[in-house]
């Protein structure tokens, strides 16, 4: 008899003991960094996940002068001239396999060759169930580009 509780007893702390190791590595993390070497029109990849989000890679583009419609833009323009500006476009390719609604925050540091910060751009955008480009233009100067070394990218992930 007690041998068949001591069994019974050993089987439900396996039980339990694998339950709580399959639910721990099923928990993901809500936060990714990662420093990245800056190339224009270059895929790198980034394997991040984020909550249930999967971002697989990023590229930088160079859009050129007068290429954004933000009507912000106008208004927090660092120079008069729209000549020494440019739209650097920052693509991630993102997907959310779930039908559940996400809002994902990506906080793009570009930095020099000493690490010291050149630009930073903060956007969100929500996802659900899809897997989509999502293209952040910032407008940044243009002679700091060549000065450009790194590029540090944090990513946020929030459920809806």
């Amino acid at each position: 008899m007690h041998s068949k509780i001591l069994r019974l007893s050993m089987l439900v702390v396996a039980v339990l003991l694998c339950s709580a190791a399959v639910f721990s590595g099923e928990r993901s993390r809500l936060r990714f960094k990662k420093t990245v070497g800056f190339k224009l029109d270059t895929t790198v990849e980034l394997g991040a996940e984020v909550g249930p989000l999967f971002v697989e890679s990023v590229e930088f583009e160079n859009r050129g002068a007068g290429t954004t419609k933000s009507k912000i833009f106008g208004v927090l323009r660092r120079s008069g001239s729209a000549d020494t500006t440019i739209t650097l476009r920052c693509a991630f390719e993102v997907e959310n396999p779930v039908k559940d609604e996400w809002d994902l925050t990506a906080t793009i540091e570009f930095l020099d060759s000493k690490g010291e910060l050149i630009d930073r751009v903060r956007s969100s955008r929500d996802f659900e169930g899809e897997a989509d480009t999502w293209t952040i233009d910032h407008t940044i100067l243009g002679y700091v580009i060549p000065l450009i070394d790194d590029v540090k990218i944090e990513l946020q992930a929030e459920a809806d």
